[in-house]
């Protein structure tokens, strides 16, 4: 069989969505490669190489590095939680395995590793700021610090607007894509403008339809190439027969919102504050649902390249919050 092509063929593109998803939410068990290939309706062999094909990394890399990301994230959001009770919740069998494999991966023990990065460790400097200081440099040699310093603090500013919201279940059409870029991404945008005219082709396009990105990986933690999300447009319902066009539902519940309308580099420094600065002194803490982003503009078609969006990110209260 050959594999060229196969990863531009919706079919294959769907099984492997599905393959994906069931690894997500089984990353507590003792996944087999004959297990999730069976998700996918293919034999072992088969599914390997076209997962590869259009994955980039096989299986078993997969959900390794899955397991250990899940980890690294509730070493960094969730103090409460012993390392222990991670190492059982992302499929490590035992406290030693983990630790062992978390070093190998990201070269610092777990332990460390929450030292250095938890947002709940009080630090002079967000990463948040850290990277949206090396973003602008990399565009262009910033003349004037004060300038990029009263921006900065601007947008500590805008947190006071951060809103909690309990979001509906919602359906979507949905395009899974693959790798972030910085600055505004024309594939991205081409991708809701193709998505649409097939909804609109086969009738199924709303007059409230909304566009979103649902982003599942943390770019802190996910090499930029892998981090995986959905472009999305809401549809009525996801009992459609249509081929090539994938539905899901997104979970509803508990969100912290802000509103953005700013540059896109401006726009990622807010939601990254909005995780890294507002919710740790907020009463919340992150839940593991997907982030959303609900856009009311498409960015290259405005004049100042703003991105309009309300920023969702899941959010449940804590342990210890007194009601």
């Amino acid at each position: 069989m050959k594999i060229m092509g196969v990863n531009k063929t919706n079919d294959y593109n769907h099984a492997i969505n599905i393959a994906i998803d069931f690894i997500h939410q089984h990353l507590d068990d003792p996944l087999t490669l004959e297990q999730v290939a069976s998700k996918a309706a293919f034999s072992p062999y088969h599914f390997h190489r076209i997962f590869k094909a259009i994955v980039q990394e096989n299986v078993h890399d997969y959900v390794r590095r899955a397991r250990i990301e899940r980890a690294a994230k509730r070493l960094i959001c969730h103090k409460e939680i012993k390392l222990s009770d991670i190492a059982l919740e992302c499929g490590f069998q035992s406290l030693a395995t983990f630790s062992r494999a978390f070093k190998l991966m990201r070269g610092i023990t777990p332990t460390d590793f929450r030292k250095r990065y938890a947002i709940f460790v009080d630090r002079d400097t967000t990463f948040a700021e850290q990277r949206f200081r090396q973003n602008i440099s990399a565009l262009a040699p910033f003349e004037h610090i004060s300038g990029l310093e009263r921006t900065i603090s601007y947008a500590f500013t805008q947190l006071q607007n951060v809103s909690i919201q309990h979001l509906p279940t919602q359906s979507v059409a949905y395009k899974r894509l693959y790798g972030l870029k910085q600055g505004i991404d024309p594939e991205f945008s081409q991708t809701f403008t193709t998505l649409t005219q097939s909804l609109r082709h086969h009738r199924l396009l709303s007059k409230s339809a909304q566009a979103m990105r649902v982003s599942y990986d943390d770019p802190y933690l996910t090499p930029l190439d892998k981090c995986r999300y959905d472009a999305c447009i809401t549809v009525d319902t996801t009992n459609n027969s249509v081929k090539g066009i994938d539905t899901q539902t997104l979970p509803g519940g508990k969100y912290a919102v802000l509103s953005i309308s700013d540059t896109v580099y401006m726009s990622t420094l807010l939601g990254d504050l909005l995780v890294q600065d507002w919710l740790p002194s907020s009463g919340y803490q992150l839940d593991m649902r997907p982030f959303l982003e609900k856009y009311t503009n498409n960015p290259l078609h405005d004049p100042y390249q703003r991105v309009m969006m309300d920023f969702c990110v899941p959010i449940r209260p804590n342990k210890n919050r007194l009601i």
